[in-house]
């Protein structure tokens, strides 16, 4: 059956949420993108931005389609990483109004025009990953989801980037800029005096900049600094200046660590 959750499953799926509130709809998301990416491929050939565009609206109109009432009230977490969108899905903003965690990573969004939907969520969110989405500028409306708790960015191009978003957040605990291109450390971070984890990791033009601004941060216990596996580490060794309460992560981890 080539739908999103079948009737079948509906008792399934609505026990499951009643049971674990932070339901997320990824596996069926990704049996979705499988299916329509197939029916693609089949198609006659067309240009790869074409198929990609309908692509994406026949996803959309699945989602919007074929997902109870029910389901969408009580969903709290939905993780879209890399199933080829490249916009914002309109449907999933307008109408999961009760979502805590939210994930873009491994998409192209480099094209989306306007951000605004997210302040359609600036009372529920708590989690947002948009790492590796190919940005080249931090979109403004971040500044507005002021519940946020936990923040990645990772893998987008930030050279030179206003940070200047950060001062609004005051919630944050974990910040992820890995991998940014990043030559300081941003100085908004310091007003960020709830950061329990911050990871600046393959950053290395960092080698040379002044880290101590962490030491303004009060709760912060751990600082992620890992290299690239083929590359030469930033750091040999926990740089000179940083609070002795501060933990810094040179090797391998992962965002439990934080």
């Amino acid at each position: 059956m080539n739908m999103l959750i079948s009737a079948r499953n509906i008792v399934t799926l609505l026990a499951l949420i009643a049971a674990a509130p932070l339901f997320s709809l990824h596996e069926e998301l990704v049996r979705v993108n499988f299916l329509v990416l197939n029916q693609m491929k089949d198609s006659d050939g067309q240009e790869h931005d074409v198929w990609q565009k309908r692509y994406t609206e026949r996803l959309e109109n699945k989602l919007e389609q074929e997902i109870p009432a029910d389901l969408i009230i009580h969903t709290r977490s939905i993780d879209l990483s890399a199933i080829k969108i490249n916009r914002l899905p309109a449907f999933l903003f307008n109408n999961f109004r009760n979502l805590q965690d939210l994930h873009f990573a491994d998409n192209d969004l480099s094209n989306v025009s306007s951000f605004e939907l997210f302040n359609k969520l600036s009372d529920t969110l708590r989690v947002l990953g948009m790492g590796y989405c190919k940005l080249n500028s931090i979109p403004p409306q971040l500044g507005n989801l002021k519940k946020l708790v936990k923040l990645y960015l990772s893998g987008n191009c930030f050279v030179d980037e206003d940070f200047s978003f950060l001062r609004e957040l005051k919630m944050l605990k974990i910040v992820s800029l890995r991998d940014c291109d990043l030559s300081t450390v941003p100085e908004e971070i310091e007003d960020l005096q709830q950061l329990e984890g911050l990871d600046l990791s393959c950053n290395p033009r960092l080698k040379d900049a002044n880290l101590s601004v962490v030491n303004q941060l009060p709760r912060l216990r751990t600082l992620a600094l890992q290299h690239h596996e083929e590359a030469t580490a930033i750091f040999e060794e926990k740089p000179a200046g940083l609070r002795r309460d501060i933990r810094v992560k040179l090797g391998a981890f992962d965002y439990n660590d934080l």
